[in-house]
């Protein structure tokens, strides 16, 4: 790779692409550039060398000088929480469609080829069931539409609720492993939504973010599914912990069960997750 630019880089995924980026001498410090508005992104996660400008995705045009050239714009920087989506939704569309618009329009423009994190959120038991879900899967349809109309370059990355370093743990935006663990560190009573017996497929984000080089790589225009295809319900999640637990109320817009997709992405790119939620949970509890 070359220069290469990354929305939402000082994130959770982001951030580990960059680490990823930079231990495997694949790319850089100098050479990867993020835009961040540290809605969610951390300050403290940024990277000595590497190239951060802070503000929104609907601005690229004006916070990337005009000469800059880049191969791979890696999409993360988007509004990525589903229960709260229902409450932001004016921010949620902005960012999720008008900034992702103008981020796919950027790399029509400048000939660079996107790799978009699509959410799982659209796959259950029903569709459509958030104004995050509804977004991230528009945002999809567009480009799609993008390679039809003027041959933009992508691959489309689905993650499947991501767990591991640099995930947010407190407040309103933390991932559901992210929150049992400050939990257990808290020695706190973990906090299970009802029903409890709804399904995640949980994924470490080291085999996401060894998918996602893959996928670039691949160069295919095609969608990707990165999922461990083990499925736990939050109460076996809980219960991994050896910590007591609590019923917490339903959250809006939340799919009852994760499915396992059928696809192609072992096959072609030869990936499947390696790490295992079990593994993960013994070295926090």
């Amino acid at each position: 790779m070359k220069d290469i630019l990354i929305t939402g880089g000082a994130g959770f995924i982001g951030t580990n692409l960059i680490h990823h980026l930079l231990n495997n001498n694949i790319v850089e410090a100098r050479n990867i550039f993020v835009i961040d508005n540290f809605y969610t992104g951390e300050e403290r996660n940024q990277i000595n060398g590497v190239n951060y400008i802070k503000g929104d995705t609907w601005d690229i045009d004006t916070l990337i000088h005009p000469h800059a050239t880049f191969d791979t714009l890696f999409h993360f920087g988007e509004y990525s929480r589903i229960s709260t989506s229902f409450v932001d939704i004016d921010y949620v569309m902005k960012s999720n469609l008008y900034g992702t618009s103008k981020v796919i329009e950027y790399c029509k423009k400048k000939n660079i080829k996107l790799i978009y994190s699509a959410s799982s959120s659209k796959f259950g038991d029903k569709e459509n069931l958030s104004p995050y879900a509804w977004t991230k899967s528009k945002a999809v349809e567009l480009i799609k539409n993008y390679n039809k109309w003027y041959g933009l370059s992508y691959e489309i990355c689905y993650f499947f609720n991501v767990y591991g370093k640099y995930q947010i743990t407190t407040g309103s935006y933390a991932t559901v492993i992210g929150i049992f663990e400050n939990q257990i560190l808290k020695r706190e009573t973990l906090s299970v939504v009802r029903p409890g017996v709804q399904s995640r497929c949980f994924t470490h984000v080291d085999d996401v973010i060894n998918g996602v080089i893959k996928a670039v790589k691949y160069n295919s225009n095609h969608e990707w599914y990165f999922q461990n295809p083990k499925a736990y319900s939050i109460i076996q999640v809980a219960n991994m912990f050896n910590q007591d637990w609590k019923f917490v109320d339903e959250r809006k817009g939340e799919r009852f069960c994760s499915p396992t997709i059928e696809n192609d992405t072992k096959e072609l790119l030869d990936w499947k997750a390696k790490k295992e939620l079990k593994d993960y949970i013994n070295t926090v509890k």
